[in-house]
């Protein structure tokens, strides 16, 4: 399952991501983040998904440990590896 969401799903995700993407980010004086927020944290909830079907943990576990125990990379450390 790894593999497959390796292989087939993030270059799916993440085609032309360096054209689409800008890293998020907290400006100095503002309460919100900015840049790609929104698809983000689509991605970050997709990756959690995954993440439960490949280790078979409860739908409580939080999202850290899961990506952990799978090696999963974060979304945000994901995009900006893709992107570099």
């Amino acid at each position: 399952m790894h593999q497959l969401y390796s292989a087939v799903a993030v270059p799916k995700l993440t085609y032309v991501a360096d054209v689409w993407y800008t890293p998020v980010h907290k400006q100095e004086g503002f309460r919100r983040c900015s840049g790609s927020v929104g698809v983000t944290h689509k991605i970050s909830s997709l990756q959690w998904l995954v993440a439960l079907a490949i280790t078979g943990a409860l739908r409580t576990t939080a999202t850290d440990v899961l990506d952990l125990h799978t090696g999963i990379l974060l979304v945000d450390l994901l995009l900006r590896k893709i992107c570099h």
